[in-house]
């Protein structure tokens, strides 16, 4: 991110806590937290994908960022302003700024609904001043922004490939004119060909509209092609986060590495390349805190890390940068033994 750039989404300390059932009635009612201060900055024009096993709380942080929910602690701000303070045209305005795209299309698009209605549906809570004939005009230009033409305005979903029904999807998010697209698991729900289609639709919106995109995947070759920078989560924690290339190319947290290490790979020219160490235990049960704090001292990633050493046990590594030059320049890690994990790789 340059300095010069204008910072559009700044998210500070986040934490948010989901509640449990109580394992008996008078049982205090226990919580699970789903992210623990977790910051981040996006800039105007920039994609920054969000990795991580599942659970460790990426859409829990999209629907923090899109005011979707609010955070037991921490700040948003769009633009400078806190979303979560704003109220009535103000947060209207913010909202314009910052739309989402969901996982799976069918289930994020009403099947009542013909397309027009679909697409047009945020004018009518966030534009009231747009006039009927005006929102149909708009889902029209969005619709053609997503390589679909204005027919499919009367149809409904189900006419519609996986695909296509994405495309209506990312158009309804493009209809309000905004600044940044939070895209959860755009595209997992899709077949692999389809899936390039729609990743090179959102980088030739990022290219024409100058859009901001905050990427979330498990799914880290689409991260590679589409991101800018990655920041890698597990436990509801930031543990590394940098330029796309250099991490994924030199990973210097062993949850980064492991990452890396379970994606499938076919081609002959991965045969002999070096592994990342892994290790086979399963993850921690989820009503397990994700603050090292609440459950005793230490790293939350030490069950399963084979680079644990007795420092690990004791004290939780704070997220630091890595080095102030390239190629690790710009880098943060949360781990006691970074160099260690680089040195392998």
């Amino acid at each position: 991110m340059s300095q010069d750039t204008p910072v559009l989404l700044d998210a500070r300390a986040l934490t948010h806590r989901y509640p449990l059932p109580r394992p008996h009635p008078l049982a205090r009612r226990p919580a699970r937290v789903a992210l623990h201060d977790v910051s981040l900055t996006l800039a105007s024009g920039e994609s920054l994908g969000v990795v991580g096993e599942s659970g460790c709380g990426k859409s829990t942080l999209a629907r923090l960022v899109t005011a979707l929910e609010r955070p037991d602690a921490g700040v948003v701000r769009i633009a400078g302003q806190d979303i979560n303070a704003a109220s009535g045209p103000a947060l209207r305005g913010l909202r314009r700024r910052i739309q989402m795209v969901f996982q799976d299309p069918m289930g994020s698009l009403d099947p009542r609904w013909t397309v027009a209605r679909i697409v047009a549906e945020p004018l009518a809570g966030l534009a009231p001043e747009v006039r009927p004939t005006g929102r149909r005009a708009q889902a029209a230009a969005a619709l053609a922004a997503v390589g679909l033409d204005a027919a499919a305005l009367d149809q409904y979903p189900h006419q519609f490939s996986g695909g296509q029904r994405q495309r209506i999807a990312i158009a309804r998010a493009l209809v309000t004119g905004p600044d940044l697209m939070v895209a959860d698991e755009p595209v997992s729900a899709l077949d692999v060909s389809v899936q390039a289609q729609v990743l090179n639709l959102i980088l030739d919106l990022r290219q024409r509209h100058g859009l901001a995109v905050l990427f979330i995947s498990h799914d880290l070759d689409v991260v590679r092609h589409v991101t800018d920078r990655v920041m890698v989560m597990t436990h509801g924690r930031i543990v590394e986060d940098g330029p796309t290339h250099a991490v994924l190319a030199r990973p210097a947290h062993p949850h980064t590495a492991a990452l890396l290490a379970a994606v499938p790979r076919f081609s002959a020219a991965w045969e002999g390349r070096t592994r990342h160490p892994h290790h086979p235990a399963a993850p921690p049960s989820p009503t397990r805190p994700a603050a090292a704090g609440d459950d005793g001292p230490g790293c939350v990633y030490r069950p399963r890390c084979p680079w644990a050493v007795d420092r690990c046990a004791v004290a939780s590594p704070s997220l630091d940068r890595l080095a102030a030059t390239p190629p690790d320049g710009g880098r943060r890690v949360a781990c006691h033994r970074a160099v260690d994990v680089l040195a392998t790789v």
